[in-house]
């Protein structure tokens, strides 16, 4: 198994994790150009922006929808469904999902422990 994939989810690598910032951030496809604009990387040429969003297109984490002049990129995945692939596969289960989604709010919002046990029984009653 390669190195970036865990339980057949790609892992994006630091630089792949850049350029999906850039294209999440986006309100519009952009091409291998735009993105190297955003990027302002004196260190990443063209051939290997090209080459990195070959390997999202090949990991289905983007998609081109193409024009006849130019190839145009956006996400095939938001962010947070690229965070939900990585949660289970690092073995969260159906089962988990209330607790997970319970510990989630509390870190964001700092809520204490007797809301989690609130949501968790909330979560839980109505999954059943």
């Amino acid at each position: 198994m390669p190195k970036n994939v865990f339980n057949d989810v790609f892992i994006l690598s630091e630089k792949q994790e850049q350029l999906m910032e850039i294209l999440w951030k986006s309100d519009k496809s952009l091409t291998s150009m735009d993105i190297m604009q955003i990027l302002n990387d004196p260190h990443a040429d063209y051939t290997y922006v090209v080459r990195m969003l070959s390997l999202l297109e090949k990991n289905h984490m983007i998609s081109e929808v193409g024009t006849k002049r130019a190839r145009l990129f956006v996400p095939a995945l938001t962010r947070q469904q690229y965070a939900v692939r990585l949660a289970l596969a690092s073995g969260i289960t159906r089962e988990d999902v209330p607790e997970v989604a319970s510990a989630l709010i509390q870190e964001v919002y700092g809520f204490g422990p007797e809301f989690g046990e609130k949501l968790n029984a909330l979560i839980a009653s109505s999954t059943q």
